[in-house]
Parts: structure tokens; C-alpha cells; sequence
């Protein structure tokens, strides 16, 4: 099934770093916190001179190995560091919403393999202090991170690469941080594409000034980027990569777990096949498409060959939503 091929190795995110280690080491929704006000980091500079000879190249390996129509995942052990007698690479998350945390997990996953330092992981306070969605329950023993709220960062650390996992959401704090970061590789990895003009002007001088293209969640949301900027002299033609974290049960869900779940007093329901998640809304995620490769495997296979098959859908609803039978 389509779903399944989707699964991956991570080519296009690995070529990017692959292209990028020589270069670094020979160079050696709503915010729960407020973000650090412009006079507590330094002025973005003008013109500030991120298209290294890295960035170059970690732009045309993202071209060439992850253009829109390409697919990359991560699963299964993270990549190991291409040189272990070089430097090794400093890495920055910065994720400065109380959402997309399965991203920032799988972004901690493929980076994590790639250095021997700890991977330095900024969030909310309400997702570290708070426990929200039980994030920290079962991320905050991984080894090789660092985790540390938005307010912790000092204006003056530096790193070789700074991953931006929600940039359209209050860009002047990304244009803040960038700029006192300073890293030698910029990624910003844009969910929703649909963002305010004026929002995606910002984003793009600072995705033009790093020379790495734009890295998206899905094809689709790289599609949206190209179409919109098509025809003008800022044309975009983004990368997507699908980093994600792998989950072990410590229990093989069965049928018959499921089956007990639903009793009176019966255990909590494990956890067992593919999950669409986030908020249930047709202009973020493409309900109709699902069902139609389901149904088309079907006729194609008959009904027994789904008979292992599991598809959750975990989110606010926030308009009319059905599943076909």
C-alpha cells in the first residue's frame, strides 16, 4: 500500500548533512512562553552571510535528493556520524509552540546519530515543566539531548545547524533567534504553507539569506509553496522529509487487546497501526485521499487483506468529519 512505501529511509536529510559535515567541521497556534523581547537578542544583521559554501551544497543535495515529488522518512536506528575522526557537529531544535511534538521527536531521533554532542532541544516551558501531552513522560531520558525551555537560551550560544520546526508561527521570533544563533546552516520546516503574506515575505528573505531550500512536512505543503511562488522572482522549490521517532510497544498489541479494551473495567487500549494526527480539518490534512487508497486496496485485494490493518485518527475535530464504512 501507498501508505507503506511512504516509509523510507531519510536520504534527503542525510544527504544534506552528509554535505554539509565537511564544510561545518573544518569551519570547527499560541506561545505559552512569552519569547524573549527584540532587545534581549541581538539585531538580525543585514545581509547576515549564511550562503556558505555548506549551505551550497546542502541546498543541491536537498534538490537533488528531496525535491517535491520525493519521499524520505526516518525509521528504525539513527543514522551514524560520517566522520567520527572530524569535529563534531552542533546541533540546535528550536520549537517554540506547544504543538508538533511528534516532529520535534523524530527531528531529535535523525540528529541525535549524526553528533557526538548532545542535540540542544528548545520548547515551552508548559511542554518541559508541564508535562503537556505527556511529552516529557517518555522523551525526557533519550539519550544524547539536551532539553531546555525557550527562556534558557542566552542570545550567545552558536551552533552548526539550527532546525526551526514551526517557523510561520511568530516569524519575528524566529528572525530573532536566527540571528543570534548564528548557525552556519538554517532549516525551516514549514507546516502550513497557507500562512499570511506578510509572514511568508519575512520567512522567505531569511530561508534566501541561509541557501537551503525550504524543508516541509509532505509533498503536499511543498506543492502549496511551489505554486504559490510560481511565475515570481521569488519562485520556491522546497524539500520534504518525514523524520520520525520509532516506537517500540514494550507489549505486541493483539486483536484481543482491543477486543478487552472496549469492556467494562478493561485495560487501556494499546497502541497498533498507522495515526493521522493533529486537528481534524479538511484544509490541513486530506481525509478523502486516505479513504480512497483504503477502498482501492480492498477492491483490489479483497477485504481479507485488511483485516490486520489499523488506521487511527487522534485530534480536535473542529468541523463535520466522517469515516466511510
Amino acid at each position: 500500500m501507498r501508505l507503506a512505501r511512504r516509509l523510507l529511509p531519510l536520504a534527503a536529510l542525510a544527504l544534506l548533512l552528509l554535505a554539509l559535515s565537511p564544510s561545518l567541521a573544518a569551519a570547527a497556534e499560541t506561545t505559552p512562553d512569552k519569547p524573549p523581547a527584540a532587545a534581549e537578542l541581538p539585531a538580525t544583521a543585514a545581509g547576515q552571510k549564511q550562503s556558505t559554501a555548506a549551505a551550497a551544497a546542502a541546498a543541491a543535495a536537498a534538490a537533488a535528493a528531496a525535491g517535491p515529488n520525493a519521499s524520505a522518512a526516518a525509521a528504525g536506528a539513527p543514522p551514524q556520524y560520517p566522520n567520527p575522526d572530524a569535529p563534531p557537529l552542533k546541533f540546535a531544535v528550536v520549537n517554540q509552540v506547544q504543538f508538533h511534538l511528534e516532529v520535534v521527536a523524530g527531528a531529535v531521533h535523525v540528529l541525535r546519530g549524526l553528533t557526538s554532542l548532545d542535540v540542544h532541544v528548545y520548547l515551552p516551558a508548559k511542554v518541559l515543566a508541564q508535562n503537556w501531552y505527556g511529552f516529557a513522560s517518555w522523551m525526557r531520558g533519550a539519550p544524547g539531548v539536551q532539553w531546555r525551555q525557550l527562556k534558557d537560551y542566552d542570545g550567545r550560544e552558536r551552533y552548526d545547524l539550527a532546525w526551526f520546526l514551526s517557523p510561520e508561527y511568530h516569524v519575528p521570533y524566529v528572525e530573532q533567534v536566527v540571528a543570534a544563533m548564528q548557525p552556519k546552516v538554517t532549516l525551516l520546516y514549514v507546516h502550513n504553507a497557507h500562512m499570511p503574506e506578510k509572514d511568508f515575505a519575512r520567512l522567505k528573505r531569511l530561508q534566501q539569506a541561509a541557501g537551503v531550500p525550504f524543508v516541509t512536512l509532505a509533498p503536499h505543503v511543498a506543492r502549496y509553496i511551489q505554486n504559490r511562488t510560481a511565475g515570481t522572482d521569488a519562485a520556491v522549490d522546497p524539500a520534504w522529509v518525514l523524520p520520525v521517532y520509532p516506537y517500540a510497544a514494550a507489549k505486541a498489541c493483539t486483536m484481543q487487546d482491543l477486543v478487552d479494551a472496549r469492556k467494562p473495567g478493561g485495560s487501556p487500549p494499546c497502541l497498533r497501526g498507522f495515526s493521522v494526527q493533529g486537528r481534524i480539518e479538511s484544509s490541513r490534512r486530506n481525509y478523502s485521499a486516505v479513504w480512497g487508497q483504503i477502498a482501492g486496496y480492498r477492491k483490489e485485494h479483497g477485504a481479507h487483506s485488511l483485516s490486520s490493518f489499523r488506521l487511527n485518527i487522534l485530534g480536535e475535530a473542529v468541523e463535520k468529519f466522517f469515516v466511510p464504512r
